[in-house]
């Protein structure tokens, strides 16, 4: 064996190793991470849906409506969350208005 071909044998699995490492230091968490947790059903056609993990923050869709009657749902980042519509008519217009509250 040539001394050029041994040390190559080296060189070549260190430097795909660091590769990998450095890739794996920029990104800390990555949706395909969960798939061992996810039934396989569900699983791919979910995560292959998904460009990041900013995808898997929750989204609150729901409809707000007076403040007697507001809209609560709890969320990983906060417990306590709400929403209400607070109807006026502030510009005048013929359409009327409001101010949604989050």
């Amino acid at each position: 064996m040539k001394p050029s071909s041994s040390i190559s044998i080296f060189v070549v699995p260190f430097f795909l190793f660091l590769v990998c490492a450095t890739q794996a230091i920029k990104t800390l968490f990555r949706p395909r991470d969960v798939l061992p947790l996810l039934p396989k059903e569900v699983s791919w056609p979910v995560l292959d849906y998904l460009n990041g993990a900013v995808d898997l923050l929750l989204t609150f869709v729901g409809a707000a409506s007076s403040p007697d009657n507001a809209a609560v749902w709890k969320g990983a980042c906060f417990y306590k969350n709400e929403a209400w519509m607070e109807f006026h008519n502030k510009t005048g217009s013929q359409f009327g208005g409001g101010t949604l509250h989050l």
